[in-house]
Order: structure tokens, then C-alpha cells, then sequence
């Protein structure tokens, strides 16, 4: 089963933050400035992990999948990808949804620079057996990033 975790910026200080989405209706009646709240889970008994009030425009799905850092991909990732045995090197970021057009489910990478993408890249994400390594470089609500090669 996927685990089913979000991340989004924080309104305070526009840090990243990890956890569960909550959304609380009448939190705009009580002066907060969005319904939406990641709340992150405890560490550890003692602590008490915490609700962050985040931006709804950054909040990002984790997609299941993790880069070959072993970093968790969420939806708007700007991924760096290297098929080292075709020779392809590409930028593309993840999205939800449909925006090649060819189906309206799950996550898809969508291509924004370098060589064109082969069709079956998702099951390529990251199998070093077959020479296909992928890296997130960024995020698309963040700056946009330079290509490492």
C-alpha cells in the first residue's frame, strides 16, 4: 500500500513541511488565512510534532516513488533524469493528472527540458540494473533550477 503523505509551505515562514493533510472549514472564521494544515507527526514520545497552517497553492502528494538519493518524489518535483544506456538526459517535473493528454490518472512526469523523454520513463524511474537514475533538483513553487550536468 502507498504511504499517504503531503507536503506544502508554510504561511509563517514559507518553509517546507511534511505530514498529513488536514482541513479545518472554520479556520478562516477564526483569523487563520487558510482552511489547510499539514499536521506532522511525533518523532518520538515526547514530542509533540505539530499543525502548520501551510499555503493551499504548494500543497504537493506523494507519489510513491523516491529518486535514486532515496529522497521521497511528490507532485511538483522538478526531477533531473539520466538513462545513461540510450543517452538521455532530461528535466521534467511530476504532475497529477492529465497533462500529456493520453490518460486522466495518476502521476505523470511532464517533459520541460532536454532530450525527449522515452514513453515508458515511469517504469524506468529509477533502476540502476537498467541504467535509468533519477534526482530531484527542485520544486516547481521554488526557484527554478539549472540542470547538474
Amino acid at each position: 500500500m502507498r504511504e499517504i503523505l503531503f507536503k506544502a509551505k508554510r504561511l509563517d515562514d514559507n518553509e517546507w513541511v511534511y505530514g498529513y493533510l488536514v482541513k479545518h472549514p472554520s479556520a478562516i472564521q477564526i483569523g487563520e488565512t487558510s482552511p489547510w494544515f499539514i499536521h506532522v507527526p511525533p518523532e518520538h514520545p515526547e514530542d509533540n510534532g505539530g499543525i502548520h497552517n501551510v499555503n493551499e497553492k504548494t500543497i504537493c502528494q506523494y507519489t510513491g516513488l523516491t529518486d535514486s538519493k532515496n529522497q521521497k518524489v511528490f507532485e511538483g518535483d522538478i526531477i533531473e533524469f539520466d538513462d545513461t544506456y540510450s543517452g538521455i538526459n532530461f528535466i521534467g517535473h511530476i504532475e497529477f493528472g492529465n497533462p500529456n493528454g493520453k490518460y486522466d490518472w495518476g502521476f505523470q512526469i511532464v517533459h520541460d527540458s532536454g532530450d525527449a523523454p522515452r514513453n515508458d520513463i515511469l517504469l524506468w524511474f529509477d533502476m540502476e540494473e537498467a541504467g535509468a537514475y533519477s534526482e530531484i533538483i527542485g520544486n516547481i513553487h521554488d526557484s527554478k533550477p539549472e540542470p547538474t550536468n
